[in-house]
């Protein structure tokens, strides 16, 4: 049997420019889309860093810098300990968490610089931390 004979062999035909010319445009498009995203995702990252570069190698040290703080969040906490029921804590820990209190008020009256405002605010933090529960023997 030759192809002369054989009815099922079938002659493809031969694609033209055109057709190769939007198949070479189809893929372009996908690999601009690729990028634009790509370039999305970028410019995201960078803002929500601050415009930091964040790529890190295994074994770098990662710092943690806190937010800065603010006469409102310092306002905030001191809100927060009136909360504390200071009944069931020690004498000496109360005190302390009313001194730590008592400077941020005093800092809140006037106008604190931002190391006076985060050195308070630890300051109160530690004292909540450090209050001690009485002893109920």
């Amino acid at each position: 049997m030759n192809k002369h004979t054989n009815l099922t062999i079938v002659k493809r035909p031969k694609k033209t420019h055109r057709d190769r010319g939007t198949e070479i445009g189809s893929v372009l498009v996908i690999l601009l889309a690729c990028v634009v995203i790509g370039g999305g995702i970028y410019f995201v990252r960078q803002n929500l860093n601050g415009g930091k570069n964040t790529t890190q190698k295994v074994g770098d040290t990662i710092t943690i810098t806190p937010q800065k703080l603010d006469k409102t969040q310092l306002k905030a906490l001191i809100d927060n300990t009136e909360s504390i029921n200071t009944e069931t804590y020690t004498d000496e820990s109360v005190n302390e968490l009313k001194a730590a209190v008592e400077k941020g008020n005093t800092l809140l009256r006037g106008v604190p610089g931002q190391d006076a405002i985060e050195e308070t605010y630890m300051e109160i933090v530690n004292a909540i931390q450090g209050l001690t529960k009485k002893d109920t023997q």
